[in-house]
This record gives C-alpha cells, sequence and structure tokens, in this order.
C-alpha cells in the first residue's frame, strides 16, 4: 500500500482516573434532643419539679403540669401523648380524672407509665380516665397558642412598610403559608 491509503492509528482511549478515597472517620452518636431525659425503659427519676399552683383552674392546672414534665424529659414516647391528649376533669390528693380523645392511647401500659412519671413527682397515685370527648387538652392549648403567634407574625409581615413598598411596586403577594 501506498503512503496515501495508510489510515492513521485508532485513538487511545483516554486514561481511566484511579481516586481513593479515604474512609470517613466515625462520627459519634448524635446527643438526645433532651440531655436530662430518662430512658424509655425507665421510670422518671424521683425528683421534684415546681408543680403549678393549686388555685389554678383544672385545665390551666393539667396543661401547666404536663408542659413542664414533657420540657424536662420526665414525660416521653406514647405516655406524653397520653398526657397531652387528655383533659384534667378533677383532681384530689389521691386521684386524677382524666377524659381522652383517643381511645387507642388508653391502655393499662400507658396508664402506668403515665401514673409512675407523676408519682415520681408527688402529683397523685391513681388515674382515672374515661375516653369521649376532651377539650382543654395540653395539645389543644399547645395548637391554639401556635395559631395566635402565627397570627402576630402575618400581622406584622402585612404590616411591615418595606414589604407594602415592594407589594406596591412590584405588584407582589404574600404567599399563604410562606411566614
Amino acid at each position: 500500500p501506498s503512503e496515501a491509503e495508510v489510515s492513521p492509528p485508532p485513538p487511545m482511549p483516554a486514561p481511566v482516573a484511579t481516586v481513593v478515597t479515604e474512609p470517613a472517620p466515625p462520627q459519634a452518636a448524635p446527643e438526645p434532643l433532651l440531655a436530662d431525659a430518662a430512658p424509655l425503659t425507665e421510670p422518671a427519676p424521683a425528683t421534684s419539679i415546681a408543680l403549678p399552683p393549686d388555685d389554678l383552674p383544672p385545665a390551666q392546672w393539667w396543661i401547666a403540669l404536663i408542659h413542664t414534665l414533657v420540657q424536662t424529659g420526665r414525660l416521653t414516647a406514647l405516655a406524653r401523648e397520653l398526657a397531652v391528649q387528655s383533659e384534667l376533669l378533677a383532681r384530689d390528693a389521691q386521684t386524677l380524672r382524666l377524659r381522652l380523645n383517643n381511645q387507642t392511647l388508653d391502655n393499662q401500659s400507658l396508664r402506668q407509665k403515665l401514673a409512675s412519671v407523676l408519682l415520681a413527682v408527688g402529683v397523685t397515685q391513681r388515674l382515672d380516665i374515661a375516653v369521649g370527648e376532651a377539650m382543654s387538652t395540653p395539645a389543644a392549648h399547645a395548637t391554639e397558642q401556635k395559631n395566635r403567634q402565627m397570627d402576630v407574625a402575618r400581622h406584622i409581615v402585612e404590616n411591615d412598610p418595606q414589604v407594602q413598598m415592594l407589594q406596591q411596586r412590584f405588584g407582589g403577594q404574600i404567599v399563604p403559608g410562606s411566614i
């Protein structure tokens, strides 16, 4: 073959890069959100807390007590749900009478866990729980509080002079749910 007929050699494939990675350093286990929270399998520690004043109406007393127990990590998991979804109807030195919306939470195991937490902080020795329409629960109170905070935030944003100026100048709108 002549020189004109000789075809150039095929192109060489691009070199393959070898990537060497070092193993990632071991990560520490995440810290619990509540550092003083007791493990779920053990009863709450027998330490005192500041109990709500006795002169509060039952619903307010219960809401304040459960808030404190949750914030201090003494009341967790499903026992917490039982408490926050219950309304305190009456109380005396020996018994708390509660009403609960959610029948699923009304079981002996959860009652015992809640009772042991309450007893550990010196509140009562017996729970009397009836299933029915619970209105003044810690959960309902928390929802009302969040709604009030959202109304205040919405009012602040809607009445901010710079926000109003941007709305007028550019035809902007506040997107519902963005606050």
